[in-house]
């Protein structure tokens, strides 16, 4: 039986060189950071049996073909990869729990019908109308 690859794409993208700081950004947005890498490459291209270094340069061209600033931008791509990332149970640090149904957000103004933008010059007002004085 075949031993399989069980490399992040992270550590897979970092081995080769291939993790720039625009691919991060993306990846960040994709949430598919510590998503098994052989895995994300055979589901979007259905690709196996490559090598480490294939598999990255895969990877990267899928996460390019997911950059709205690429001129191969594909939003079905974007889509179907935003919704792989998120069914990993690794959600932006193990965060993935619905904030809204657990009491985190009264109706304390913040949020409803309050623009954040008021709620932030406010405070800013106050907390530096503090350090003056």
């Amino acid at each position: 039986m075949e031993k399989e690859n069980k490399i992040t794409v992270h550590k897979l993208l970092n081995k080769y060189n291939l993790y720039t700081k625009q691919i991060g950004i993306v990846i960040y947005h994709l949430n598919i950071k510590n998503c098994n890498a052989s895995d994300l490459v055979y589901t979007f291209t259905k690709k196996s049996g490559l090598t480490e270094e294939e598999m990255g340069k895969e990877i990267c061209n899928l996460i390019i073909r997911c950059d709205e600033n690429s001129n191969s931008y594909d939003s079905k791509l974007d889509e179907e990869m935003t919704r792989y990332g998120t069914k990993s149970n690794v959600f932006y640090g193990g965060h993935n729990k619905n904030i809204w149904n657990n009491g985190m957000f009264e109706d304390d103004g913040f949020g409803f019908g309050t623009e954040p933008t008021s709620i932030y010059d406010d405070y800013i007002d106050s907390d530096y109308g503090k350090k003056m004085k």
